[in-house]
Parts: structure tokens; C-alpha cells; sequence
């Protein structure tokens, strides 16, 4: 996916986590196009958002809870940890993208890892 999608993604998701849905497909897409993002792009990250959510049901049996081993709690501000339980718990990420995303976050040269870091 193009770079503009996921950042529109990225958008969406942060709202969806904070209010519980969506919200009004109409406002987002008036929104983000006045922010610059052309139609094609809004659409498509709208389209891969509620796929991901109508697909929630495949992922929602993936009942298991990843527990931070004490190095990567030293590493993960509270704040991204919760943030990465939360986009699971959410059927955002299944167990193997969540994995991936805290070893790549490990391998930043950053003493610690902040929500806006993953």
C-alpha cells in the first residue's frame, strides 16, 4: 500500500480505538480530503478499515495475551504497550503482526519506545 493510505489508516485506527467505531464515513471523507488526500486514497484506506472490522470475527479467536518480557518493559512506555494490546484487542493486528512490530520496535536505537514510535 502506498505510504498516503497508510497514514490515512493510521488516522482512522487512532479514532476507532478512542470512540469505539468509525463514525461518519461522509465527515472522514470531506475531512481528509480537505487535508489533501485524494479520493482514491481515502477510499481505499476506508475500504481495508472495514474489512479489517468485518473480518474482526476471524481474529477475535485469537484469544491468547501477550505478556512483555521485564527487558521489553524496560524498553515500551506503558502508553505503547497498551496502545499495541489495544490494536489486538481490537482485531487491528492478529498475535504475528503484533509480534513483528515489537521486535522491529526493539531494534530502534532509542532508549524508549513511545506510542507514536510504533
Amino acid at each position: 500500500m502506498q505510504k498516503k493510505i497508510w497514514e490515512i489508516i493510521a488516522v482512522l485506527i487512532q479514532y476507532v480505538i478512542e470512540e469505539g467505531e468509525i463514525g461518519d464515513e461522509r465527515m472522514w471523507k470531506a475531512s481528509l480530503n480537505l487535508q489533501g488526500y485524494s479520493p482514491k486514497d481515502v477510499n481505499a484506506a476506508i475500504a481495508w478499515i472495514k474489512n479489517v472490522m468485518i473480518d474482526k470475527g476471524a481474529v477475535i479467536m485469537d484469544k491468547s495475551m501477550r505478556v512483555f518480557a521485564s527487558f521489553e518493559k524496560a524498553r515500551f512506555s506503558n502508553e505503547a504497550q497498551g496502545f499495541l494490546l489495544k490494536l489486538k484487542e481490537m482485531g487491528f493486528i492478529d498475535s504475528k503482526l503484533q509480534e513483528e512490530i515489537i521486535e522491529r520496535a526493539l531494534i530502534l536505537d532509542i532508549p524508549q519506545i513511545k506510542k507514536d514510535d510504533i
